[in-house]
C-alpha cells in the first residue's frame, strides 16, 4: 500500500537555510496492517506524513501510494488524497466550515452522494466519533472544545473513508473518556481492514493498539 524507495527530505535545499529532514528511508506498509509510529519531538514524524499524503514531495528517492507517485506525476495528488486521511496533532487547524455538518460533509458531498445520504453519512461519522447529539450539527466548530474540535476532525476523516487512516498524537487534549472512545474507533477501523498509522509519544498505547 505505502512503499518508501530510498526516501528523503530536505527544507530549503540549497541555500543557508537547509535542513535534511529524512534521508535514506527505505519501508513497506501493508494494506490493511497497523502501524506505530515513535521518535523524539523534531525526529521528523510528521514530516513522513505529509510525504505519504503528499503535501510534501520527497526530494529523493520516492513515495509510492497504491501505486501512485507523486513526485513523477502531479496529477497523481488528487489521487492519494482520496486514499489517505490524516488527523494532524493540531486538529482544529484543519477545520476550516462554518458549521459542524458541512464540514463532516465535506468528504462526502464531493463523491455524489445524494443530500439524505450525504446526511445519514454525517451522523453515523460524527456517532463513530462519540457524538450522538445532532444539535451539534449547526454549531460552528470553533467555538466547541479542541476536545469536541478533535473529534469533530475524526468524523470528516471518517466521513469520506479513505484506505489509508494516519493519527498524529491523536488523544492529546482528550480527557480518559475521549482516549477510551478514539481507540474503539481503531478498534472498528481495524475490522474494516483499513491501513492504519499511529504517530503517538504514549509506547503503552502504541504497544497494545497497533499489534
Amino acid at each position: 500500500m505505502i512503499r518508501f524507495e530510498n526516501a528523503g527530505l530536505t527544507y530549503n535545499a540549497g541555500n543557508l537555510f537547509e535542513k535534511k529532514v529524512l534521508t535514506g528511508l527505505s519501508l513497506d506498509i501493508a494494506e490493511n496492517e497497523t502501524v506505530g509510529l515513535i521518535g523524539a519531538s523534531g525526529c521528523g514524524k510528521t514530516s513522513l506524513i505529509k510525504l505519504i499524503n503528499a503535501l510534501l514531495l520527497p526530494t529523493e528517492g520516492k513515495v509510492l501510494v497504491d501505486g501512485l507517485d507523486a513526485a513523477a506525476d502531479k496529477r497523481a495528488i488528487a489521487g492519494i488524497r482520496k486514499k489517505v486521511g490524516v488527523l494532524f496533532q493540531l486538529s482544529e487547524e484543519q477545520v476550516f466550515e462554518e458549521s459542524v455538518f458541512c464540514e463532516v460533509a465535506f468528504g462526502p458531498s464531493s463523491s455524489g452522494l445524494d443530500a439524505a445520504a450525504v446526511r445519514d453519512k454525517v451522523i453515523a461519522s460524527l456517532a463513530m466519533a462519540g457524538i450522538k447529539d445532532n444539535a451539534i450539527l449547526a454549531r460552528n466548530p470553533f467555538t466547541l472544545s479542541s476536545g469536541m474540535l478533535k473529534k469533530i476532525a475524526i468524523a470528516s476523516i471518517i466521513a469520506y473513508d479513505p484506505l489509508v487512516y494516519i493519527f498524529d498524537e491523536p488523544t492529546t487534549g482528550l480527557d480518559k473518556a475521549g482516549r477510551e472512545a478514539f481507540w474503539e474507533i481503531i478498534k472498528v477501523l481495524k475490522e474494516k481492514k483499513k491501513t492504519l498509522i499511529i504517530i503517538s509519544h504514549n509506547m503503552d498505547d502504541i504497544y497494545l493498539h497497533t499489534e
